[in-house]
């Protein structure tokens, strides 16, 4: 159980194989682009923080501006409230008014003329849409300026900012809308008018809210804020104080409740990101206005989306430009792993060469490194093994040449012993035996004929070993001759038929080495039809072309697989490899289960 589950793993764990080149690749290219990450990180966040900082410099520098016009507009209209209530022409009006002094022809011309210069003047601000004088107890006049615009100030309201007034210097800012007249909210300038540190009375100067707005709104992308900034004041009670830029009919109906708002409201200054009345990111700048009687706050703000293209644009070059880096540093990497692992891919490919037996393959490389001191070495191992393997391959062909020659040489001994020796011991026994064969004797001849027919076997099996060990019809007729005798002996001795074709002159068979050799390859061949193939039918060709000697024998029997190293690693066949080998020739096998052997050999001459 444990082996079959840890198999599969280490058969993942090839698959999984990653070549040096990846790997080079890989952390050549990781390592590449660290260093231009962090940088690229390092300038956008940097370029980003001085963006934001830059445009909350400009929006505190708009917010400045503002302000600072809300508050010189404020003190202004303090200051002519203030002016007028110390006016001669004032306190005499407010006389009249109150009775406290004679009408005569020359005071009403008076009055007449001071109404009109007082509308003139305050007509000339552009600003006020009324001005209001109080009498105490109950006397008031009104002076409209803007015919439309005119506010009505109840009684009880005048007796309370009467009583709010405690000395000559005092001004006093205040909100004010009209409970019958909705949206027409004014900013009322108050200031006591006395005689001789004696309160008689008020003077009331009226501006529209709508006044502050043209000071706060402004459309033009010029002035800093961009296509999605404004500036705009918020009350106390959280409503608009002035025009918004994406909402209509924003006065005192548009409530911001922002953190902004909520900050400058509680005394803070700043700049800071959150969602405004709108509820979209923005860069604000926050302040409250100086006059605490209003208790507004003014904020300048711009959409973050905005203010953030040209970071946007920025992050955007930065990450096309780290592409077209990355790439160019990729391709780098790639030429530079390559150039690095091409002298390593050659070692290995020369190194499967040398394991296929191709001794000798060195490889070609100018490199003053280590890599190149490791090719040098490589290319002295090759040539060394080289070198080995031809000293041990002549040394063996020149034991197998001499082991073969002399079992050839033996064979010969022993063949003209077998022939010339005993066979002639034997055949002068057979002689004296039919000298003897006259006797009269029953018994002699009896025994005479038994030991006649037993010589005569011997005499066979002598003859037939001679042949096998060397065939005299090979020394007498040649190879051709003997190579067909050897065909019809193993025709008649079993089931296949053996065919010699060839297609030689015994002329081109130079030399007896290469005859016996040829022979014995032959004769081992058909032994191992005999005894493994099974076969019908057997063909051997002899042929010649282009001074080279082919030799093919084929036959149709039971083959069998050549995968099998069991079957090619026995005497037959490398007896015949080897020999071929001995000749300088080329030995080739090919068999199929149930398709039959064909062996194909090509030796030069």
């Amino acid at each position: 159980m444990l082996i079959s589950l840890a198999l599969p793993k280490k058969s993942n764990m090839l698959n999984r194989r990653v070549s040096v080149t990846k790997k080079l690749i890989i952390n050549f290219f990781v390592l590449s682009l660290l260093p231009l990450v962090v940088i690229d990180t390092f300038f956008y966040s940097k370029a980003k923080e001085a963006l934001i900082g830059r445009t909350f410099d400009q929006l505190n520098f708009v917010r400045a501006e503002k302000t600072t016009r809300i508050n010189n507009f404020l003190q202004q209209r303090m200051n002519d409230a203030s002016n007028m209530a110390r006016n001669k022409e004032s306190l005499a009006h407010l006389r009249l008014m109150a009775g406290t002094k004679q009408h005569t022809k020359t005071d009403t011309v008076s009055q007449v003329i001071f109404n009109n210069f007082l509308r003139a003047y305050l007509e000339t601000s552009n600003c006020y849409s009324s001005v209001c004088y109080f009498a105490f107890p109950v006397t008031v006049e009104r002076i409209p300026i803007r015919a439309d615009t005119l506010p009505g100030f109840s009684m009880g309201w005048l007796k309370e900012v009467y009583s709010r007034i405690e000395s000559e210097e005092q001004v006093l800012v205040e909100e004010f809308n009209h409970p019958e007249r909705e949206g027409d909210p004014q900013v009322l300038f108050v200031s006591g008018i006395y005689e001789n540190d004696i309160k008689l009375g008020l003077i009331v100067l009226s501006v529209p809210l709508s006044e502050f707005g043209k000071i706060m709104f402004d459309n033009n992308p010029s002035n800093g804020l961009g296509q999605s900034g404004e500036a705009y004041l918020v009350g106390p009670d959280f409503l608009m104080r002035s025009h918004s830029r994406f909402k209509a009919d924003a006065v005192m109906k548009m409530r911001v409740q922002t953190e902004g708002v909520k900050m400058a409201l509680s005394g803070l200054n700043g700049t800071d990101i959150f969602s405004d009345y709108r509820g979209i990111k923005v860069l604000s700048s926050f302040n409250r206005i100086e006059v605490s009687q209003l208790n507004w706050v003014l904020l300048a703000e711009i959409d973050e989306d905005e203010a953030m293209i040209p970071i946007f644009i920025l992050r955007n070059s930065i990450l096309y430009l780290s592409i077209i880096i990355g790439l160019l540093l990729l391709g780098i990497v790639i030429f530079n792993a390559t150039w690095i692992m091409m002298p390593i891919k050659k070692l290995k490919l020369a190194a499967d060469s040398i394991s296929g037996g191709n001794y000798g393959e060195t490889i070609t490389l100018r490199q003053q490194d280590e890599i190149g001191d490791l090719v040098e070495a490589f290319n002295t191992m090759s040539q060394t093994l080289q070198d080995q393997s031809e000293r041990i391959e002549h040394e063996k062909i020149i034991r197998t040449t001499s082991m073969i020659d002399a079992q050839e040489d033996e064979r010969q001994y022993l063949s003209r012993e077998l022939h010339d020796g005993l066979g002639q011991l034997i055949l002068a026994t057979r002689m004296k035996l039919d000298q003897l064969s006259g006797c009269e004797s029953e018994t002699n001849t009896r025994l005479i004929g038994e030991a006649r027919e037993l010589i005569g076997v011997t005499v066979n099996e002598i003859r037939n070993i001679s042949n096998h060990l060397m065939p005299a019809v090979l020394h007498e007729f040649g190879l051709q001759a003997a190579i067909n005798r050897l065909a019809i002996e193993t025709s008649g001795n079993g089931p296949a038929q053996v065919t010699f074709i060839s297609g030689i002159d015994d002329k081109e068979l130079v030399g007896q080495r290469l005859q016996i050799y040829l022979y014995r390859i032959v004769q081992e061949a058909l032994n191992n039809v005999v005894k493994h193939a099974r076969a019908n039918s057997v063909l051997i060709e002899l042929s010649g072309k282009n001074e080279t000697i082919c030799l093919k024998i084929q036959d149709d029997g039971q083959g069998f697989d050549l995968g099998r190293k069991r079957i090619l690693s026995g005497n037959g066949i490398s007896n015949m490899k080897e020999r071929t080998n001995l000749l300088g020739g080329h030995f080739g096998i090919s068999s199929e289960p149930g398709k039959g052997t064909s062996i194909a050999i090509e030796i030069p001459c």
